[in-house]
């Protein structure tokens, strides 16, 4: 009995501390297809203690359609202008041949959070306590079916 009492408290304090390094990198992966368009995104997540301080983004769209290639460019194009604005947010697309690859770098650590707000109301439910919140924006690309592993670095 005294065992099995030993056990649950190290369970309880283990799910109460969390189940994730303090800090460290998360990337998280997602591919789909459909009609033949390929498209794989990685988001390499950038956190401590709870809150995110970078993101890096690679979104590639793959087909033999330079029609389609286009269209993608034209819409990413639009939708990344006034973030580029923003200090600590770059975004670069390039088009080549089969492919379409979007870059994209946030520092959140110099972001205005009120401008990134303004650009998109939704931006704000990743938000705790003034900084953007590393579990809600993990859940956020899981919900969207991506895979996330949180990469291992050794101390010596």
């Amino acid at each position: 009995m005294r065992k099995v009492f030993f056990f649950l408290l190290f369970v309880a304090a283990f799910l109460l501390t969390g189940c994730y390094p303090k800090s460290g990198v998360v990337t998280c992966s997602n591919r789909m297809e459909k009609d033949n368009v390929v498209m794989d995104t990685d988001y390499q997540i950038t956190y401590s203690d709870h809150t995110v301080l970078a993101l890096h983004t690679v979104e590639k769209i793959i087909t033999s359609d330079d029609t389609i290639l286009k269209k993608y460019q034209t819409i990413l194009e639009s939708n990344y202008r006034q973030y580029n604005e923003l200090d600590g947010y770059h975004n670069e697309i390039l088009l080549k041949k089969g492919s379409l690859i979007s870059i994209t770098d946030i520092d959140y650590s110099m972001i205005n959070l009120d401008k990134l707000f303004e650009i998109d109301s939704n931006n704000a439910s990743l938000v705790r306590h003034g900084k953007i919140d590393f579990l809600g924006m993990k859940k956020v690309y899981e919900n969207m079916g991506a895979i996330c592993k949180y990469k291992v670095s050794r101390k010596n």
